[in-house]
């Protein structure tokens, strides 16, 4: 879960905290390891940048989809 003051994911019960650059890394990681074809919402929210770097990664293997950025908020498509 993204902790907007620490500026980090945070996975509580393995107590562990990973800023973007790690969490992308992490998600990449799991996608080749499970070849996964579909990850939906690894990234907050409001990091398009994260999810753009991630898409540059793994986009061509996997298909990431940003429900919370495309849904949540239908106001964010206009910009």
């Amino acid at each position: 879960m993204w902790d907007a003051s620490q500026e980090k994911y945070i996975y509580g019960q393995e107590n562990i905290a990973r800023d973007t650059g790690e969490q992308i890394e992490f998600v990449k990681e799991i996608i080749e390891t499970y070849h996964m074809l579909y990850v939906e919402d690894p990234l907050d929210e409001a990091d398009f940048t994260g999810f753009s770097e991630l898409t540059a990664k793994i986009g061509d293997k996997c298909l990431i989809c940003g429900d919370d950025i495309f849904v949540t908020n239908k106001q964010i498509l206009h910009l």
